[in-house]
């Protein structure tokens, strides 16, 4: 590999798309015209890794390895690596090609109090409570208005940037719903050491 050391990457459960079409792009795919076929590719790319490949589980695994210096490079959600830096791991945070994640929130069908669950949705979104949220957790408040008051050692880790937001991307969400069940058996086979 380009950069040798011990990787942590997730291996919680389901593929993960945006590590997949980091893999493609290391062998020259384009993540934004990939094909079925760029499947195997990528996968292909993740197994050459190796046995310097720790494939953590959970999100408290990925900042344990992080903390002990196992690992000598991460792919980590940026709360996690924010609390272990601020618990003495020794990582900065790489911008390059980062993914951008986007979370949703919702309101099922039938709710039995759609106020309830607005005022929830509201209060959740609000200035104030976006703001706490990224204080105690790095990440990036969607409210415009919130300005969270945070260290450096937090802002090291907030994605709101000109400079940081440049450089992410979001993953071809598209193909992934199209391809999820093929993608899906591909990676377990991997995990599997098939």
């Amino acid at each position: 590999p380009k950069f040798p050391g011990v990787r942590g990457i997730d291996g919680s459960g389901d593929f993960t798309g945006g590590l997949l079409e980091q893999a493609l792009k290391v062998g020259g795919g384009d993540p934004k015209a990939m094909t079925a076929a760029d499947i195997d590719k990528a996968i292909d790319v993740v197994r050459k890794l190796g046995p310097d490949t720790i494939y953590w589980k959970t999100g408290a695994e990925s900042q344990q390895l992080a903390e002990s210096g196992e690992a000598d490079m991460l792919m980590m959600w940026t709360g996690r690596a924010m609390t272990a830096v601020k618990n003495g791991a020794k990582y900065a945070p790489a911008w390059q090609d980062w993914l951008v994640v986007m979370d949703q929130m919702t309101i099922p069908v039938g709710v039995k109090d759609t106020d309830a669950a607005y005022a929830l949705l509201n209060a959740y979104l609000g200035k104030q409570s976006q703001e706490v949220l990224t204080q105690t957790t790095s990440y990036t408040p969607i409210n415009n208005e919130a300005q969270p008051k945070v260290d450096a050692s937090v802002a090291a880790f907030l994605t709101n940037t000109p400079d940081r937001q440049s450089q992410g991307y979001k993953q071809n969400i598209k193909f992934w719903v199209e391809n999820f069940q093929a993608a899906q058996e591909k990676w377990s086979a991997m995990m599997a050491g098939n």
